[in-house]
Parts: C-alpha cells; sequence; structure tokens
C-alpha cells in the first residue's frame, strides 16, 4: 500500500528496504476480510518513508503490526517499471 502511494503522489519508483519490528497476535485472522491502516511519517518529504502498518480484525481487534516500514523512492528508480505498466496508465511509466 505504502508503495503504491509513493507511485501514485510523487511518481516515484519505492524499494522496501527495512521494517523495524512485526507482531502477529493471533494464529488466524478470523472470519472476514482484515483492514489495513498505514500511517506514513513525514509524507509530503519525497525520497525515504518510514510507515507503520496495522491490520485489523473485523471485531476491531487488532490481528498484526508492522513498525517501521523503510521504503526509499527516487525518479530514476522509474525505469524498473516494465513497458506494460505504462499501457496501463501508471504514472511515470514510459512506452
Amino acid at each position: 500500500l505504502v508503495a503504491l502511494w509513493m507511485r501514485c503522489r510523487f511518481n516515484i519508483m519505492p524499494l522496501p528496504s527495512r521494517l523495524k519490528k512485526y507482531v502477529q497476535f493471533y494464529n488466524v485472522p478470523g472470519d472476514g476480510p482484515l483492514r489495513c491502516e498505514v500511517h506514513v511519517n513525514c509524507p509530503e518529504n519525497k525520497g525515504i518513508k518510514e510507515a507503520d502498518l496495522y491490520f485489523i480484525k473485523p471485531d476491531e481487534q487488532l490481528f498484526a503490526l508492522i513498525q517501521g516500514l523503510e521504503i526509499i523512492g527516487a525518479p530514476g528508480l522509474n525505469r524498473l517499471v516494465r513497458k506494460g505498466d505504462a499501457d496501463a496508465g501508471l504514472p511515470g511509466a514510459v512506452n
């Protein structure tokens, strides 16, 4: 989700570089889909982003979390996007 947000918001190809912590509180998520909330630190700065992701069960209990997901992005990395992505209308993709 963070990578998609960076791609659409800043037109940069993001790459995950590390995460500080992953905690899972239950073995299985239970019935229904999980909701994922993403909290981005310094959202207006381009380049390095750090985010926390919260995976929430339908009964509003926290299933799992990822803390300190670091993603690095730069316009120069846009060349890594496949040619077919331009046909799909992704920003920065070239034919």
